[in-house]
């Protein structure tokens, strides 16, 4: 069975028709990795069935052992944080491990971050950047956002403002809010990219749209955006608030729902 005839089962299933859930789960008997990780999401979420983490945890299992690198993904995250199972570091490092050397974004990205924190693992900056770098080479625009907080620190590679501001322009352009305050405050301070303080607040700007109340970075942002607003004359204030305004009405795929 494939991923999309598991995933075409699952949408029969929510739309009411009870005789997906047997034939996924005969298939998920059978071996069939598809069939075992889309159950395993179904019961993660409750979605056409109760919600059971142990059972999540059951066909992630099931569908893991078979080699397949999402379900090692949600094992190991699952291993993390206590659901299905008492959290256990060892086994939930271990499968993240796995899943990330076969190429698993998510995994590449959650290994990063532990590492850069400490969090299951002891804190290694060499192996941290390692998985961010996968990650952020995949598209994974906060995966780039931390490898550019590592260049700007000099933590698991020498520091380079020049790559940070590379690696958090490209976080920023592909819709990551953190990303854009920190471009906002490399434009500001002109570390590693000429200093501009019109691009600065326009980016401040954007990654206040983008961020959260309360979030640590936009408290950074206004902080920033104090600043510009004393330095820049009106007409130029007006021109960052229509390009951002401009970049956040193109970009709207990008943004988090």
């Amino acid at each position: 069975m494939t991923l999309d005839q598991a995933k075409l089962l699952a949408r029969q299933l929510l739309g009411g028709d009870a005789a997906a859930l047997v034939q996924l789960k005969q298939a998920a008997d059978q071996g069939e990795p598809q069939a075992a990780y889309v159950l395993g999401l179904l019961y993660t979420a409750g979605k056409g069935v109760e919600q059971d983490p142990k059972q999540a945890l059951a066909y992630f299992t099931k569908a893991a052992d078979k080699g397949d690198a999402d379900a090692q993904f949600w094992l190991g995250q699952a291993y993390l944080k206590g659901e299905g199972a008492p959290k256990d570091a060892n086994q939930a490092i271990a499968w993240l491990q796995k899943s990330a050397a076969q190429g698993n974004m998510h995994a590449q990205f959650s290994l990063g971050t532990l590492y850069s924190v400490g969090d299951s693992v002891p804190r290694d900056w060499k192996q941290a950047f390692y998985w961010l770098e996968k990650a952020a080479d995949q598209g994974d625009a906060a995966a780039a956002n931390n490898l550019g907080r590592l260049y700007m620190m000099g933590e698991g590679a020498p520091l380079s403002y020049s790559k940070a501001a590379e690696w958090y322009q490209k976080a920023a352009q592909d819709g990551d809010g953190v990303a854009a305050i920190n471009l906002c405050g490399i434009y500001q301070a002109g570390k590693g990219i000429s200093r501009d303080y019109a691009l600065a607040l326009q980016w401040c700007f954007i990654g206040d749209s983008l961020t959260q109340s309360g979030d640590k970075a936009r408290f950074d942002g206004q902080r920033y955006e104090t600043f510009l607003l004393q330095k820049l004359p009106q007409d130029e204030i007006a021109k960052a608030k229509a390009d951002a305004s401009a970049w956040l009405q193109q970009n709207k795929s990008k943004q988090q729902p």
